[in-house]
């Protein structure tokens, strides 16, 4: 008589895949959720600035439009009494070298909705290594723009007042009954 508790082929190869299998769900789950390879070699560069403008960790990194890698961390860091952060940039190896100590890096805004990412421009000098900080230009996002808007329509409103109460030589003449009879 077969003993019942024996171990057969067919269970045994059942665990195997089954093992198999979950080891290959979480590869495929570090693989998406870290939005990088873990076959892939990575070069890790800094930028600090004291307004990262909602770039969010896992926001991606491009240069010329093309994407080389990811925004992996950030953290506070304080430098003579000022509050800064500290960015990590995640760039695959293949893109690193092109990449420069003299790049410059930009937050930009990728639609309406204002999801950032990073652009940087290349430089000419030699290729980054690891933990080296290039550097970060603010550019002009949509806020900016709204608020240089708001100044100027103030302006144009004070004009306006001036010239209906009949201030400056305009405001005379436009205010001047005698000029429309």
């Amino acid at each position: 008589m077969k003993n019942p508790n024996a171990l057969k082929w067919s269970d045994l190869r059942t665990g195997i895949f089954f093992i198999l299998g979950i080891g290959f769900a979480a590869y495929i789950g570090l693989v998406v959720g870290k939005n990088t390879n873990l076959f892939s070699g990575i070069t890790t560069v800094k930028i600090l600035s004291r307004d990262v403008q909602s770039l969010a960790e896992n926001n991606f990194v491009s240069v010329s439009g093309k994407k080389i890698g990811t925004v992996s961390k950030m953290n506070f860091v304080t430098h003579n009494d000022s509050l800064y952060v500290v960015a990590d940039l995640r760039l695959k190896q293949e893109y690193a070298v092109l990449v420069t100590k003299d790049s410059k890096a930009t937050i930009k805004s990728l639609g309406v909705l204002g999801d950032k990412y990073v652009d940087i421009k290349t430089g000419k000098g030699s290729p980054v290594k690891e933990g080296d900080f290039i550097a970060l230009y603010s550019e002009d996002g949509l806020a900016n723009i709204a608020s240089k808007a708001s100044l100027t329509f103030e302006k144009i409103n004070t004009m306006l007042d001036k010239l209906n109460s009949g201030k400056g030589m305009a405001g005379r003449l436009i205010s001047d009954e005698k000029m429309g009879s």
